[in-house]
């Protein structure tokens, strides 16, 4: 669905589709690979793309989505080292009916994308290569029922079918499950932010 955003946006919408967040990454790879003059800006969400053009878009016909042109990643690849000691590790494995061990291969096996920024600068929610078998594990993992009033920047979360790395100090829910000492904000860098929509990581377990 097209929904006009102004005079220079289009939101589209992939709500009525059995997987809303799989359509928006690759319809936004599609447009990134594209290269369209017009095309200003991208701003992916959970269930929405919002695209922004230096004219009205009545001007412009996008093209259709093509799944398999779209199915390979527009963005950088990055490698995320971790210490897995978070809080919340042990007893998440316990819930989920697996070993700790086997939660960290599953968490360091997978390829996440970086979907969409939110909550805070910095902050990508990543999902999941879903084709991947591990990544089924990530589906059950819920929000913390009391969240903490205080989580160190660099914690590592799951929750929501998504994982997460604090890029500040900040109030939260999700559960910990390790620390990273990559910065994921960091405003003296020419991109403060560390990741953006569209960008692939793979965590590794720091060993030393």
């Amino acid at each position: 669905m097209l929904i006009p955003y102004g005079d220079r946006g289009l939101l589209i919408d992939f709500s009525d589709h059995k997987d809303p967040l799989g359509q928006v990454l690759a319809y936004q790879s599609q447009l990134q690979r594209a290269g369209l003059e017009s095309i200003i800006d991208l701003v992916p969400a959970a269930q929405t793309l919002l695209v922004t053009f230096d004219r009205n878009p009545s001007q412009i016909t996008l093209p259709e989505l093509d799944a398999q042109a779209a199915a390979h990643s527009s963005g950088n690849a990055h490698i995320i080292e971790v210490s897995y000691n978070g809080d919340d590790l042990d007893e998440l494995a316990d819930e989920l009916g697996v070993s700790t061990e086997e939660l960290v291969t599953a968490h360091t096996e997978t390829t996440w994308t970086a979907a969409f920024a939110g909550f805070a600068p910095g902050f990508l929610y990543l999902r999941p290569d879903l084709t991947n078998p591990h990544a089924k594990v990530f589906a059950n993992i819920s929000r913390r029922s009391q969240p903490r009033t205080s989580i160190p920047a660099g914690s590592v979360g799951l929750a929501g079918g998504f994982s997460a790395v604090y890029p500040q100090s900040s109030p939260g829910g999700w559960q910990l499950i390790g620390t990273t000492e990559a910065r994921m904000w960091d405003i003296d860098r020419d991109q403060p932010a560390l990741l953006q929509p569209g960008d692939t990581v793979r965590f590794q377990e720091k060993t030393c």
